[in-house]
Protein backbone atom coordinates (compact mmCIF):
# COMPACT_ATOMS: atom_id res chain seq x y z
CA UNK A 1 0.00 0.00 0.00
CA UNK A 2 1.60 3.24 -1.17
CA UNK A 3 1.40 6.12 1.30
CA UNK A 4 1.56 9.86 0.83
CA UNK A 5 2.34 12.22 3.72
CA UNK A 6 -0.68 13.93 5.29
CA UNK A 7 -2.39 16.27 5.88
CA UNK A 8 -2.51 17.69 2.37
CA UNK A 9 -3.51 21.19 1.33
CA UNK A 10 -6.04 21.08 -1.52
CA UNK A 11 -6.62 24.24 -3.54
CA UNK A 12 -8.42 25.55 -6.61
CA UNK A 13 -8.67 29.11 -7.97
CA UNK A 14 -6.98 30.54 -4.87
CA UNK A 15 -9.31 28.75 -2.41
CA UNK A 16 -7.86 26.24 0.06
CA UNK A 17 -9.09 23.29 2.12
CA UNK A 18 -7.29 20.48 3.97
CA UNK A 19 -7.49 16.68 4.00
CA UNK A 20 -6.30 14.31 6.73
CA UNK A 21 -7.79 11.16 5.19
CA UNK A 22 -7.83 10.22 1.52
CA UNK A 23 -7.60 7.22 -0.81
CA UNK A 24 -6.52 7.56 -4.43
CA UNK A 25 -6.49 5.04 -7.26
CA UNK A 26 -2.95 3.93 -8.15
CA UNK A 27 -1.57 5.60 -11.24
CA UNK A 28 -0.42 2.95 -13.77
CA UNK A 29 1.48 5.65 -15.70
CA UNK A 30 3.43 6.98 -12.75
CA UNK A 31 5.63 9.93 -13.66
CA UNK A 32 8.03 11.32 -11.08
CA UNK A 33 7.72 14.77 -12.60
CA UNK A 34 3.95 14.74 -12.44
CA UNK A 35 1.95 13.08 -9.71
CA UNK A 36 -1.67 12.52 -10.78
CA UNK A 37 -4.33 10.46 -9.04
CA UNK A 38 -8.00 9.61 -9.31
CA UNK A 39 -10.15 10.04 -6.20
CA UNK A 40 -11.70 7.06 -4.43
CA UNK A 41 -12.24 8.97 -1.18
CA UNK A 42 -11.32 12.49 -0.12
CA UNK A 43 -12.14 14.04 3.26
CA UNK A 44 -12.09 17.84 2.96
CA UNK A 45 -12.32 20.44 5.74
CA UNK A 46 -12.15 24.23 5.63
CA UNK A 47 -14.19 27.38 5.00
CA UNK A 48 -17.53 26.60 3.36
CA UNK A 49 -16.74 28.68 0.27
CA UNK A 50 -13.44 26.86 -0.31
CA UNK A 51 -14.74 23.33 0.23
CA UNK A 52 -17.77 23.87 -2.00
CA UNK A 53 -15.65 25.44 -4.76
CA UNK A 54 -13.27 22.45 -4.74
CA UNK A 55 -16.17 20.00 -4.72
CA UNK A 56 -17.82 21.79 -7.67
CA UNK A 57 -14.57 21.79 -9.64
CA UNK A 58 -14.13 18.06 -9.10
CA UNK A 59 -17.68 17.21 -10.08
CA UNK A 60 -17.38 19.38 -13.18
CA UNK A 61 -14.45 17.22 -14.27
CA UNK A 62 -11.64 19.62 -13.41
CA UNK A 63 -8.34 18.72 -11.80
CA UNK A 64 -7.46 20.33 -8.50
CA UNK A 65 -4.02 20.54 -6.94
CA UNK A 66 -2.79 19.34 -3.58
CA UNK A 67 0.41 20.26 -1.78
CA UNK A 68 1.96 17.50 0.34
CA UNK A 69 3.86 18.23 3.58
CA UNK A 70 7.12 17.40 1.77
CA UNK A 71 6.35 20.17 -0.79
CA UNK A 72 5.41 17.80 -3.62
CA UNK A 73 2.57 19.02 -5.81
CA UNK A 74 -0.02 16.48 -7.03
CA UNK A 75 -3.13 16.61 -9.21
CA UNK A 76 -6.33 14.88 -8.11
CA UNK A 77 -9.57 14.37 -10.04
CA UNK A 78 -12.47 12.03 -10.64
CA UNK A 79 -11.35 9.87 -13.55
CA UNK A 80 -11.92 6.44 -15.03
CA UNK A 81 -10.59 3.42 -13.21
CA UNK A 82 -12.10 0.04 -13.98
CA UNK A 83 -9.83 -2.86 -14.91
CA UNK A 84 -7.45 -0.55 -16.76
CA UNK A 85 -9.92 1.30 -18.95
CA UNK A 86 -11.84 4.53 -18.58
CA UNK A 87 -15.36 5.53 -17.63
CA UNK A 88 -16.99 8.17 -15.51
CA UNK A 89 -16.57 7.42 -11.81
CA UNK A 90 -18.42 10.38 -10.31
CA UNK A 91 -19.72 9.83 -6.80
CA UNK A 92 -21.28 12.06 -4.19
CA UNK A 93 -20.55 13.96 -0.98
CA UNK A 94 -21.56 13.69 2.66
CA UNK A 95 -21.47 17.03 4.49
CA UNK A 96 -21.23 18.36 8.04
CA UNK A 97 -21.46 22.11 8.74
CA UNK A 98 -20.16 23.75 11.91
CA UNK A 99 -20.30 27.53 11.99
CA UNK A 100 -18.44 28.89 8.98
CA UNK A 101 -16.53 25.63 8.53
CA UNK A 102 -17.58 22.71 6.33
CA UNK A 103 -16.46 19.09 6.26
CA UNK A 104 -17.23 16.99 3.21
CA UNK A 105 -16.51 13.36 2.50
CA UNK A 106 -16.23 13.11 -1.29
CA UNK A 107 -16.42 9.56 -2.66
CA UNK A 108 -16.31 7.81 -6.02
CA UNK A 109 -19.00 5.46 -7.31
CA UNK A 110 -16.75 2.52 -6.36
CA UNK A 111 -16.81 3.64 -2.73
CA UNK A 112 -20.51 4.47 -2.83
CA UNK A 113 -21.27 0.99 -4.21
CA UNK A 114 -19.25 -0.72 -1.46
CA UNK A 115 -16.32 -1.82 -3.61
CA UNK A 116 -13.75 0.00 -1.44
CA UNK A 117 -12.74 -1.30 1.98
CA UNK A 118 -11.24 1.37 4.23
CA UNK A 119 -10.47 2.21 7.85
CA UNK A 120 -8.64 4.71 10.00
CA UNK A 121 -6.63 1.95 11.69
CA UNK A 122 -5.62 -1.64 10.93
CA UNK A 123 -8.40 -3.16 13.03
CA UNK A 124 -11.14 -1.14 11.31
CA UNK A 125 -9.62 -1.85 7.88
CA UNK A 126 -9.45 -5.60 8.52
CA UNK A 127 -13.07 -5.59 9.67
CA UNK A 128 -14.03 -3.73 6.47
CA UNK A 129 -12.09 -6.22 4.34
CA UNK A 130 -13.89 -9.15 5.99
CA UNK A 131 -17.26 -7.49 5.45
CA UNK A 132 -16.54 -6.79 1.77
CA UNK A 133 -15.36 -10.36 1.23
CA UNK A 134 -18.69 -11.66 2.53
CA UNK A 135 -20.55 -9.19 0.29
CA UNK A 136 -18.65 -9.72 -2.95
CA UNK A 137 -17.55 -13.34 -3.09
CA UNK A 138 -20.21 -15.16 -5.18
CA UNK A 139 -20.32 -18.18 -2.85
CA UNK A 140 -20.32 -18.76 0.93
CA UNK A 141 -17.04 -18.30 2.76
CA UNK A 142 -15.86 -18.65 6.37
CA UNK A 143 -13.99 -16.40 8.86
CA UNK A 144 -11.16 -18.98 9.01
CA UNK A 145 -10.43 -18.31 5.35
CA UNK A 146 -10.33 -14.51 5.42
CA UNK A 147 -6.52 -14.12 5.37
CA UNK A 148 -6.16 -16.71 2.61
CA UNK A 149 -8.82 -14.97 0.51
CA UNK A 150 -7.21 -11.56 0.95
CA UNK A 151 -3.80 -12.89 -0.14
CA UNK A 152 -5.31 -14.82 -3.06
CA UNK A 153 -7.34 -11.87 -4.37
CA UNK A 154 -4.35 -9.57 -3.92
CA UNK A 155 -2.06 -11.96 -5.83
CA UNK A 156 -4.62 -12.13 -8.67
CA UNK A 157 -4.95 -8.30 -8.60
CA UNK A 158 -8.67 -8.59 -7.87
CA UNK A 159 -7.99 -6.68 -4.64
CA UNK A 160 -5.92 -3.54 -5.27
CA UNK A 161 -4.33 -1.47 -2.47
CA UNK A 162 -5.03 2.24 -2.91
CA UNK A 163 -2.70 5.18 -2.37
CA UNK A 164 -3.55 6.59 1.04
CA UNK A 165 -2.52 9.16 3.59
CA UNK A 166 -0.75 8.40 6.87
CA UNK A 167 -2.91 6.53 9.39
CA UNK A 168 -5.42 5.44 6.71
CA UNK A 169 -5.98 2.16 4.88
CA UNK A 170 -7.99 1.38 1.73
CA UNK A 171 -8.27 -1.23 -1.03
CA UNK A 172 -10.49 -1.68 -4.09
CA UNK A 173 -12.35 -4.92 -4.92
CA UNK A 174 -12.65 -5.61 -8.66
CA UNK A 175 -16.11 -7.07 -8.17
CA UNK A 176 -16.89 -7.66 -11.86
CA UNK A 177 -13.71 -9.70 -12.33
CA UNK A 178 -14.37 -11.67 -9.14
CA UNK A 179 -17.82 -12.68 -10.38
CA UNK A 180 -16.59 -13.37 -13.91
CA UNK A 181 -13.89 -15.73 -12.59
CA UNK A 182 -15.99 -17.30 -9.82
CA UNK A 183 -15.46 -20.86 -11.11
CA UNK A 184 -11.69 -20.41 -11.07
CA UNK A 185 -11.82 -18.93 -7.55
CA UNK A 186 -13.99 -21.79 -6.32
CA UNK A 187 -11.49 -24.29 -7.79
CA UNK A 188 -8.66 -22.52 -5.92
CA UNK A 189 -10.66 -22.77 -2.70
CA UNK A 190 -11.28 -26.51 -3.14
CA UNK A 191 -7.60 -27.09 -3.93
CA UNK A 192 -6.51 -25.15 -0.82
CA UNK A 193 -8.88 -27.19 1.35
CA UNK A 194 -7.64 -30.46 -0.18
CA UNK A 195 -4.00 -29.54 0.44
CA UNK A 196 -4.75 -28.46 4.01
CA UNK A 197 -3.61 -24.93 3.18
CA UNK A 198 -6.73 -23.65 4.94
CA UNK A 199 -8.74 -25.50 7.63
CA UNK A 200 -12.03 -27.26 7.01
CA UNK A 201 -14.59 -25.77 9.44
CA UNK A 202 -15.91 -28.27 11.98
CA UNK A 203 -19.51 -27.99 13.25
CA UNK A 204 -19.88 -27.28 16.99
CA UNK A 205 -21.62 -30.58 17.56
CA UNK A 206 -18.62 -32.47 16.13
CA UNK A 207 -16.35 -30.82 18.69
CA UNK A 208 -18.69 -31.89 21.47
CA UNK A 209 -18.82 -35.46 20.19
CA UNK A 210 -15.02 -35.58 20.02
CA UNK A 211 -14.81 -34.40 23.63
Amino acid sequence: MHRLPAPIRVFHDGLTAFSDHFAFYPNPRYDRKRYSYGIALLSLSGPRESVRAIQSALFMGSKVHALLPDDRLVEVEFKGYRDGHGGDRYGRTFSHVKGTALHQLIVSMDTLAGRVAFGRDVQAFNASLEQKLAEHLPFPTHPLWVNWWIKTLHDLEYLVPLTVGARFHAALFHVDRIHKDSEHLFALLKAALKRGQIPTPTPDYADKEAA
